[in-house]
């Protein structure tokens, strides 16, 4: 059983530019998700070495792009659905714990975004 996974990604879009909503279609996904979470998808099948079953906390520092005003939390959920939709973890709603931050790093690439997946324990505090 995978303890911990590290992946380095791309600054995923905001929620707020993830989806459009389509009359008579409802919420769908943009050309600009579509086009991140292939290449995150490229990048974690890359990285990854194993997966997480059960809970697990998730840490990510995020390199602030530049300086404009932006919400962290709304680049969580992109992150979150994509690991779960590549099979990383088996659910997003199993994190326990959720650590996540700017950092001052200059962005290059394959991306100014940082993730770990830790494991949880039953006896864990983290």
């Amino acid at each position: 059983m995978t303890q911990l996974l590290r992946l380095t990604l791309p600054l995923p879009p905001s929620v707020n530019v993830a989806y459009r909503n389509l009359p008579g279609v409802g919420r769908v996904k943009t050309k600009a998700y579509k086009d991140w979470a292939t290449e995150a998808a490229l990048l974690m099948k890359l990285q990854a070495r194993g997966r997480i079953a059960g809970a697990y906390a998730i840490h990510v520092e995020i390199d602030r792009p530049d300086k404009r005003k932006r919400d962290l939390s709304n680049l969580l959920k992109i992150l979150e659905d994509t690991i779960v939709a590549q099979g990383l973890v088996d659910d997003d709603s199993l994190c326990e714990h959720i650590d996540m931050k700017w950092t001052d790093h200059i962005p290059e690439r394959p991306g100014p975004v940082r993730v770990w997946l830790i494991k949880k324990g039953d006896d864990d505090d983290t």
